[in-house]
């Protein structure tokens, strides 16, 4: 028989705890997309996935790929929009617009992107404001001159 994890994440952890628990021999994960639940929500899918596979390098049979067109549809069908700041699927995880970060994403996207959007179907962005540094201003510059 095969011990399950059921994780709630009152606490912020339940992604994290659902990892441990793999790595303890669990082999059954209770998750949701986009963590959708009770209270606080469970384990969200998206983000157990992506973890398990960059983090051990250990397959689950998710394909990346389709993780965001899931997401966005439970999202619709529930009526619960994905919050922009939300780990994997939300819409500002590869946008960088502070100096620091987009000097360290134009040397080498690992520095601020632990894994590149490109596994999600996605891509990085890089957006002009206030807390802009000289590194992405040059660009802007060198691309409308």
């Amino acid at each position: 028989m095969a011990l399950e994890f059921h994780g709630h994440n009152d606490l912020g952890m339940a992604t994290a705890n659902a990892i441990c628990a793999v790595h303890v021999g669990v082999e059954v994960l209770s998750v949701t997309v986009n963590g959708l639940g009770e209270r606080a929500g469970n384990a969200a899918l998206e983000e157990v996935a992506m973890a398990i596979a960059l983090s051990g390098g250990q397959q689950c049979g998710i394909r990346s790929a389709k993780l965001m067109p899931l997401c966005t549809y439970i999202a619709n069908a529930s009526q619960r929009p994905i919050p922009a700041n939300k780990p994997i699927a939300g819409s500002l995880v590869f946008t960088h617009e502070s100096g620091i970060h987009c000097n360290g994403m134009f040397k080498d996207p690992r520095s601020y992107e632990p894994f590149s959007g490109s596994l999600l179907g996605r891509s990085s962005e890089f957006v002009m404001g206030k807390h802009s540094g000289t590194a992405l201003l040059r660009l802007g510059l060198n691309k409308n001159c």
